[in-house]
């Protein structure tokens, strides 16, 4: 159970209720993959979505390259938008891990400005970033040059006590 704010139509706080914490959705859970298929059927004929797992470090920027041409020829599906979760978990050599990261960023940068598609994907904060009550572009995990890469970066914080208000 969490505390969930009440509030009026003007925004103003009118009360705290008790809510129940829903299950985390997984891909490895039959019934969670049975419910999104569910929800998805109601956007048929108005939503080309494909979700495609790969295992950590198995696929690097030309094997997505790749990946996507092959959904061009077999499927005649041309995405409008990419989403990675998450980018610093494709392969790069481990040798110049930082190096590779930012430059993977530029990559997929250009990927996503050659196929005229956004792209979106997910990176971590640092240790003194994990800490913080407000994450800021310095708080930017491994390599700095990918906030630089980003066209737009947006940030997400949360205190444990900002968790328990909802």
């Amino acid at each position: 159970l969490y505390s969930k704010l009440e509030r009026d139509g003007l925004g103003r706080l009118i009360g705290l209720d008790q809510a129940k914490l829903k299950k985390a959705l997984s891909f490895s859970d039959d019934k969670t993959l049975k419910r999104i298929s569910k929800k998805l059927d109601n956007f048929e004929g108005r939503l080309d979505l494909f979700i495609r797992e790969f295992p950590t470090r198995s696929i690097g920027i030309h094997g997505l390259r790749a990946y996507l041409d092959s959904l061009e020829r077999t499927q005649q599906f041309t995405p409008d938008i990419l989403i990675l979760d998450y980018a610093d978990l494709l392969k790069v050599d481990p040798k110049n891990y930082r190096i590779e990261l930012g430059a993977l960023y530029q990559e997929l940068r250009g990927l996503a400005v050659e196929r005229n598609m956004m792209l979106a994907t997910a990176s971590q904060a640092n240790r003194e970033g994990a800490g913080a009550r407000v994450v800021l572009d310095t708080h930017t995990a491994e390599d700095f040059s990918k906030i630089g890469t980003a066209d737009f970066a947006i940030t997400y914080s949360q205190t444990q006590a900002e968790k328990q208000l909802g």
